[in-house]
This record gives C-alpha cells, structure tokens and sequence, in this order.
C-alpha cells in the first residue's frame, strides 16, 4: 500500500513503476503494450509514466491510500454587505444555517465570515479562501449561495478551484432572498458610483464639491471614449441624480420601470 503523498514526481520510468507494482520491467513493457498503463515515449524511445496515471493504476489495484485527501478540510464561507447586516447577525445565520443543514457530511469544517461588497476580489477571507484552495487543504467550501463568493466572475472560481479537487457547494436559504436582493442593489450602485466617479469624471478631483450632474448626451459623450455600455449609463445617471430625485429613483428601479423612464424622472 502506497501514501499519495509517496508519489512526489511527475513522471515515472519503467523501472521505477516495476518497483511500485512489485513487477518485473518486462512486465511493464508488456501492460504498456496491452494498453493497461497509458506510458508516453520520449524522443528517444524511453516510457515514462506520468503521476496521475501511476496513481490512477495503484487505485485501482487497491494499493493507493489517499493521505492528502484525509487531511482536507471544508470549509464554510459567509459574507454581507453591510456593517448594519452583520450587526443584525446574518453572518452568523449563514454560517449555522450551513452547519445546521450540512454539518454530518463536514469534515472539520472552518468558518470564514467577513463583510464586504460581492464585487471586491480582494476581500481579505475571500483571498485567504483561494490560498488554501491553492496549497490543497479544502475539499469542499460551503455557501448559502454563489454571489456570497462572487458577484460577477464565479465561473473561474469554480474553474480554479475544480483544478485543485475542490467542490463548491452551494445551500439555498429561502429566508435570505430579500437580503440578498438588497445586496444586489447596494453592489449594483457601488460599480455605479465607482464607475461614474473613475470613468466619466476623469479629470475632476474627488475633492472638489458641487459638481454638476452632467447631461444624458455629456454621459454618452464621455463614456463612449471609455467604451461603456449604454446600460451604465442609465444608471451612472441614477448615482448623480439630485438627493431629492434618489427615492423617487430608487422607487421607479423596485417597481421595474424601464430605464427611458428611470431617465425622465432624473432629467425633468
């Protein structure tokens, strides 16, 4: 019986694979031929064997024990937008939500919470996640659902993370829809005010008070430059909205008005 972590090479010549399967080299020549171990051959003519394919046959003879799969861990992730939600305990409920409804196929799971927007990548537990995904020490990462890791983007996550033998696994809590709906809104107007204050202000110190909010046509004039979609815009022009327009903005946006008429409440 070999230990995974046995196997630190990553690839095998005849030879040495004849050691592991306690065999002659003949015979492996031979299971090469017959298409039982998948060698490559070199330029010269040489077989080697490569890692995954060694580990593949051992594991199927019943000679692997996988030390490196034992001491994964999962791992339960939970994250708000703000600090108002975390105060209110929902960082908590995600996490014994998770617990509650997976905890007997955990293996020492460890609880990562934190408080930032779903669109930072740099969110400090969110890249403390991916390194040990990296270093092969999680097995399975827990969350309520998959904008708590990202907003935009989770697919090369997934991807990532797939590559290392980590699954991701997300638990519906139909309690948490209308939180995180209004989580969305607060992203969605965080890209809007980051946009509008780095994009179409360029030239403009961020210290400077009393801007004017520009014209639909300025808006179109200026992201064009910068090739922004015309959606932006529409809701660049919401982030500059005078303060007495913002509820009657933010009302139009819940009853799904369209974005002309989001526009004619900010213009008129």
């Amino acid at each position: 019986m070999y230990k995974k972590s046995d196997l630190t090479k990553a690839y095998y010549k005849t030879g040495e694979v004849a050691s592991f399967l306690g065999i002659t080299p003949r015979a492996v020549q031979l299971k090469d031929m017959r298409g039982e171990l998948p060698f490559e051959h070199t330029d010269t003519g040489r077989r080697i064997l490569s890692r995954d394919s060694l580990l593949a046959y051992l594991d199927k003879c019943n000679m692997l024990y996988d030390d490196e799969e034992a001491e994964r861990r999962d791992l339960v992730y939970a994250r708000v937008s703000s600090q108002d939600q975390e105060s209110h305990g929902d960082l908590d409920r995600q996490a014994l939500f998770l617990i509650e409804h997976e905890g007997k196929d955990m293996r020492n799971p460890l609880i990562l919470e934190e408080c930032g927007s779903g669109m930072d990548a740099k969110r400090p537990k969110l890249q403390q996640l991916i390194k040990m995904v990296m270093r092969n020490e999680i097995r399975n990462v827990y969350v309520t659902d998959k904008d708590r890791l990202a907003r935009f983007g989770f697919e090369y996550l997934e991807t990532a993370f797939a590559e290392h033998g980590t699954n991701i696994i997300a638990v519906r809590d139909e309690n948490q829809d209308e939180t995180e709906q209004e989580e969305l809104v607060e992203d969605m107007m965080s890209l809007m005010a980051s946009f509008s204050g780095k994009a179409l202000w360029p030239a403009v110190p961020q210290e400077q008070e009393g801007r004017r909010a520009m014209t639909l046509d300025e808006l179109t004039k200026q992201a064009g430059k910068n090739g922004v979609e015309r959606m932006l815009i529409e809701y660049a022009m919401l982030m500059k909205a005078k303060a007495d327009k913002f509820d009657e903005v933010a009302a139009a946006v819940e009853d799904g008005k369209s974005a002309k008429e989001i526009r004619a409440i900010v213009e008129c």
